[in-house]
């Protein structure tokens, strides 16, 4: 090898003596004959005066850094708050135990805040609202700001939602640009289905913290959900970018390509697809997007595999039923829609592809029967659509977002449904219609086995 000792020994030949190594020492093949007691025992002299002027210099670093910290108390206080913004639990720990120990005068008071959120960090939410408490009787911005924030967060843990709103949103009056606060407040109103608001505040945390993908992630799946597309794509697009490989990655690439796929532009929407796992959904999505960009002779393939895996996949199922009717396949079309129908009874576009066959099959009762469950769907996903786009230029109207709530409802669109109750009855606490519908769909889920 080229890096290896020559084998020439007049190469190994030195006029000067080296000295004695612990590597040369370890080689069997070494010329140098050394006894027990020689050489090496000078060189271990000096190693254990190096390690004792070593151990010196520690220990006067040691007194030296005792007797005098290199940072004074302002500044770990403000490194502890920033690690609570942060959520750095180690961090508050180690500078609450410094100040708590050094007993400076006028830091008691100061500590309430980093107390608070020891306490929350590890479920002690008695400590932990006891100390919050005075904590936001402090005068001082940044500790009342930080201590309404964790005590928002301490509601909401508690499943008090009303009371966590109230407090994140005192934190945000002082300091606007609390992102902790308007991070949790996001997630409250997406949870509650208040999606506007929850829009709102994920604007803020994507703009006040340009590295996180989350908030872009939610108000792409809400945008999404809500049938505002364009800027669905812009909101995935933004969420990958940040973080090309984050946990939701997989969810990001199906609903980035539904989106594209709503707006025909199937070769964006193929092409985002072939970045994701070949899960039932993706394959079955894969197949529809290959069908508008002419390439037939591949469709086949990524139906059967989508449909091998999971045979109610509803994208390859459709398109399967579509297919089959196309190429006059009447029977087999008839077996695969009603297949179909069965398992999305609320899906007008199933149910029309099979009234197509019916009537390709002159079965005009069940041609009757369905167009009287089609019509009214066609109706209210029409009726659907155009509420959403007026929802964002009327948004005080009351009545509105309450037929959005029942038309989602209709459409067994549930969670959508929810939201837009909840988002009239926010409105109007007194709607009775709204708070109702909202009941019975509540009380529907809460009955399903």
């Amino acid at each position: 090898m080229n890096n290896e000792t020559s084998d020439d020994p007049h190469e190994q030949t030195s006029t000067t003596p080296e000295p004695v190594t612990g590597e040369a020492s370890m080689d069997p093949a070494g010329s140098q004959d050394v006894e027990p007691g020689d050489q090496p025992s000078s060189s271990s002299a000096l190693y254990v005066g190096l390690g004792i002027a070593l151990l010196l210099i520690v220990a006067v670093t040691s007194l030296y850094l005792g007797a005098r910290d290199p940072l004074n108390p302002d500044d770990r206080f403000a490194l502890a708050l920033e690690a609570v913004r942060e959520r750095n639990a180690p961090v508050v720990v180690t500078q609450t135990r410094i100040l708590e120990e050094k007993q400076i005068p006028g830091y008691e008071d100061k500590l309430h805040v980093l107390k608070g959120y020891i306490s929350l960090y590890i479920d002690d939410f008695d400590t932990a609202l006891l100390e919050l408490k005075k904590a936001i009787e402090h005068e001082d911005v940044a500790i009342k700001t930080a201590a309404l924030a964790l005590a928002g967060e301490l509601m909401h843990k508690v499943n008090k939602p009303d009371q966590a709103i109230e407090l994140l949103s005192s934190a945000i009056q002082l300091d606007p640009e609390c992102q902790n606060a308007h991070r949790l407040l996001g997630a409250i109103y997406f949870d509650i289905g208040l999606m506007q608001d929850a829009i709102g505040h994920l604007s803020q945390v994507a703009m006040l913290a340009p590295e996180d993908a989350n908030p872009l992630r939610f108000m792409g799946l809400i945008h999404k959900d809500y049938e505002q597309y364009r800027q669905a794509i812009d909101n995935y697009r933004e969420s990958l970018k940040r973080e090309p490989f984050q946990p939701q990655r997989e969810e990001i690439l199906v609903e980035l390509a539904e989106s594209q796929i709503h707006l025909l532009r199937y070769k964006d929407a193929f092409s985002t697809l072939e970045l994701a796992l070949s899960s039932p959904k993706v394959l079955g999505l894969r197949a529809g997007c290959l069908r508008h960009l002419d390439r037939n002779d591949e469709v086949e393939e990524q139906l059967e595999l989508a449909l091998k895996l999971d045979e109610t996949q509803y994208d390859a199922l459709l398109l399967k039923g579509i297919l089959q009717l196309e190429s006059n396949q009447l029977p087999e079309a008839r077996k695969t829609l009603e297949l179909a129908v069965n398992y999305y009874p609320r899906d007008d576009r199933c149910r029309y592809k099979l009234i197509e066959v019916y009537r390709e099959l002159n079965e005009t009762e069940l041609v009757a029967k369905n167009l009287e469950i089609y019509e009214p769907l066609r109706e209210q996903r029409r009726r659907f659509s155009e509420l959403n786009m007026e929802a964002i230029k009327q948004p005080e109207d009351i009545e509105l977002r309450y037929e959005l709530g029942f038309l989602a409802n209709a459409l067994n669109k549930k969670k959508l449904a929810v939201s837009w109750l909840r988002t009239a009855l926010s409105m109007d606490p007194s709607h009775e219609k709204a708070a109702q519908l909202l009941q019975e769909i509540l009380t529907e889920g809460n009955n399903r086995p």
